[in-house]
């Protein structure tokens, strides 16, 4: 079986370095981005299963970064993992198919593992 590729974007660090400790003994091929221009560029050359990204981060805001993800990789699923997303916006994302889950900050490791293995089983 091959690792699942996930891309992590969040402008906090901290945040970041979070997901990264939450996820290391898992086995899956992760990326880490804390600018999503950054992120943008790296999909359109390496194939991702999940992205996990924030909703409010500085340039590009959720449904644009979304919209732009499922432009690059219409396969790819996307959760928001965010403590300041409006529900209206959320509930008009997963209306449109351009996520495919939501989580609050802050997060319970499980749960965040449990959706990205449901979004990525073959």
């Amino acid at each position: 079986m091959s690792k699942k590729n996930i891309l992590f974007i969040d402008d906090d660090t901290f945040i970041l370095e979070l997901l990264r400790k939450s996820f290391e003994h898992d086995v899956f091929e992760m990326h880490f981005f804390n600018h999503p221009e950054d992120a943008l560029k790296f999909l359109d050359d390496h194939y991702v299963d999940v992205v996990v990204a924030d909703f409010s981060m500085p340039k590009i805001k959720g449904k644009q970064l979304f919209t732009n993800i499922k432009f690059k990789q219409p396969e790819c699923a996307c959760i928001v993992l965010s403590g300041v997303a409006d529900i209206n916006d959320i509930i008009g994302l997963l209306n449109e198919k351009l996520i495919d889950g939501f989580l609050k900050k802050p997060w319970k490791y499980q749960e965040l593992k449990d959706l990205v293995l449901k979004l990525t089983v073959s």
